[in-house]
């Protein structure tokens, strides 16, 4: 997927799967490969207890603050924090969705100079706007070299971001679902790591399930 959106292509790639099974690790060696092909690389990760801040992890990969050195960055920072309107014909738009507009004209324009990925980790905390911004992006910037990759766990969800995956991933999304290692794949962990076949006793405690 990398090497694709290297070549031209817009892609998405969504990450699933429980606690601490993997995603982020997994997520961290496609953000090596990206480096190494010359993109640049946005990441931002959301948390529970932003579900009420808007746009919290857009905010967080693009860093789109007020004091921003970046005129437009700063420019959507005072849109976040209400500091600025522009009005339009029939009254006020919808701030939220002007915030969208930006945030599309931003990672559009950092899209010229090469390849991006922009990764949004832990998505099952995001708040609506997020999603709106999520669901803007896969929509809109389908002519852009944009990889857009985001981690989630199969639960909490709300009804609002399983419909938006069902949107996405029958629009060409690619879903990658991380389960637990089984027998076969544990004992090659084991001899990948001690660099021996590892003995039955081993074996017997890495066969037991992970506590909850």
């Amino acid at each position: 997927m990398v090497r694709d959106v290297r070549a031209g292509q817009a892609a998405v790639l969504l990450v699933e799967g429980e606690a601490g099974i993997g995603k982020s690790r997994l997520v961290q060696s496609l953000i090596g490969e990206a480096h190494e092909a010359g993109a640049v690389v946005f990441r931002g990760e959301a948390h529970p207890f932003e579900r009420t801040h808007p746009f919290g992890v857009v905010v967080d990969a693009l860093d789109l603050r007020r004091r921003s050195p970046d005129p437009r960055r700063a420019m959507i920072g005072g849109l976040l924090a209400g500091g600025a309107e522009r009005p339009a014909a029939g009254g006020a738009p919808d701030l939220r969705y002007q915030i969208v507009e930006e945030i599309l004209d931003l990672l559009e324009a950092s899209c010229v100079g090469g390849p991006v990925v922009l990764v949004l980790e832990d998505i099952h905390w995001a708040d609506d706007s997020t999603l709106l911004a999520f669901r803007a992006i896969v929509r809109r910037l389908v002519h852009v070299p944009l990889l857009l990759v985001a981690s989630l766990r199969p639960v909490p969800r709300s009804a609002e971001l399983d419909q938006l995956l069902g949107d996405i991933r029958a629009a060409g999304a690619r879903l990658i679902r991380l389960g637990a290692l089984g027998p076969d794949e544990v004992r090659a962990l084991a001899d990948a790591e001690l660099s021996t076949t590892p003995g039955p006793e081993l074996m017997a405690v890495l066969a037991r399930p992970r506590p909850p």
